[in-house]
């Protein structure tokens, strides 16, 4: 299997072990969001409490417990994670290495490229549908 490198720009996250008498273990700090890590909701009296997101990192689970701006320069988001709670199912496992990150790093590169393009084929459109019948359909 080859492994997609992005480009030139690729900040690995921070991960910060989280100070004494802190309710979380661990902060991810990233430059790019993680779509697919959710926040842990409270319950109230109208819906059911949710835990986050299951991250597997160095042996270890964590749970997303909340996704929010970074204050560290460089970095957008600051998640914070802690020990998973066994009273919880785990219905889907997110396993957090630098080889998900770099993937990760590739989609985004790909999702931005592909919207970068439909947004330039959007401008130019009206300019092309003006040309000649042979040229568009070259």
């Amino acid at each position: 299997m080859v492994l997609a490198v992005p480009e030139s720009g690729f900040v690995p996250d921070r991960v910060v072990p989280a100070a004494d008498g802190e309710a979380v273990d661990l902060w991810v700090y990233a430059v790019l969001p993680k779509e697919e890590w959710v926040a842990h909701s409270p319950g109230d009296f109208g819906r059911a409490e949710h835990p986050g997101t299951a991250i597997q990192y160095c042996d270890q689970i964590y749970e997303v417990m909340r996704v929010e701006e970074a204050v560290v320069g460089g970095y957008a988001f600051r998640y914070r994670l802690r020990p998973w709670d066994p009273q919880y199912t785990i219905r889907h496992l997110v396993e957090y290495t630098l080889k998900t990150q770099m993937a990760e790093a590739v989609v985004h590169q790909d999702m931005a490229r592909a919207e970068r393009l439909r947004s330039l084929i959007l401008w130019l459109f009206p300019i092309v549908g003006f040309a000649p019948d042979p040229l568009q359909r070259e």
